[in-house]
């Protein structure tokens, strides 16, 4: 386990526990948006973590739903306007009855 001193200016400890063929990292941190945005994007590359419909616009949440006949995804706009997403594929708006590519 990685060991650190605490001061009173701003300190990162993180720790490695193995789990099966992965890992686990805690870290512990008060950290701001743009401190927070590098983490996250340090953790998804490490990972391998890939958005399941890849960029989406600010504000916009994709839920994937994973069953034996494929994938469902459930897209929620919680910015207050109108937002694009661009598909992967063609896919069918079950809300709309049609068939989108965005």
């Amino acid at each position: 386990m990685d060991r650190a001193v605490v001061r009173s200016t701003a300190s990162l400890l993180r720790s490695h526990a193995k789990a099966g063929k992965g890992r686990i990292t805690y870290i512990g941190a008060w950290l701001d948006d743009s401190g927070m945005a590098a983490a996250a994007k340090w953790m998804t590359d490490v990972s391998g973590v890939r958005p399941p419909l890849g960029a989406v616009p600010d504000g916009v949440e994709v839920n994937p739903r994973y069953g034996p006949k494929g994938a469902d995804y459930i897209l929620v706009n919680l910015s207050k306007s109108e937002q694009t997403v661009t598909l992967p594929s063609t896919m069918t708006d079950v809300l709309a009855g049609s068939r989108r590519t965005h």
